[in-house]
């Protein structure tokens, strides 16, 4: 037996109810699992997302202490990196890159299978070269 792993690109879709299932067996709180959402869908052709906490706050119904409690949670689990970027903030959503630091495969650009296809099948492929 021959183990292949094949890279299928994921959805956006697939990613948000997978996020939502991380809130719901209490990995993410729902301000985390919310603002974690709003940033993989304005995010997700490169991962980065450039705000001001003040129209966060305003978007999700939230304080400036929630929203805080919520970045740092994303943080702490390797989610997401927060940098200051002159009047802005610059969150790095990292989970999507790097299923492997956040152990959340479900959430990234990537869906990972692994395949083990007995050796009959290589062995067909060796054939195939030889008749040629």
């Amino acid at each position: 037996m021959k183990q292949l792993t094949f890279a299928v690109p994921n959805s956006v879709t697939e990613v948000l109810y997978e996020i939502e299932d991380l809130r719901e067996v209490g990995k993410l709180s729902e301000l985390s699992c919310r603002l974690l959402q709003m940033f993989y869908v304005t995010g997700w052709d490169d991962g980065f997302i450039q705000f001001r906490r003040r129209d966060l706050c305003a978007a999700l119904g939230a304080s400036k202490t929630e929203l805080d409690r919520a970045c740092g949670e994303l943080e702490a689990l390797c989610l997401v990196m927060f940098r200051i970027a002159f009047d802005h903030e610059v969150a790095e959503v990292t989970a999507l890159s790097t299923p492997a630091i956040s152990g959340t495969a479900g959430i990234c650009w990537w869906k990972y299978y692994r395949v083990e296809f007995a050796d009959f099948w290589f062995e067909l492929s060796d054939d195939s070269r030889n008749d040629a």
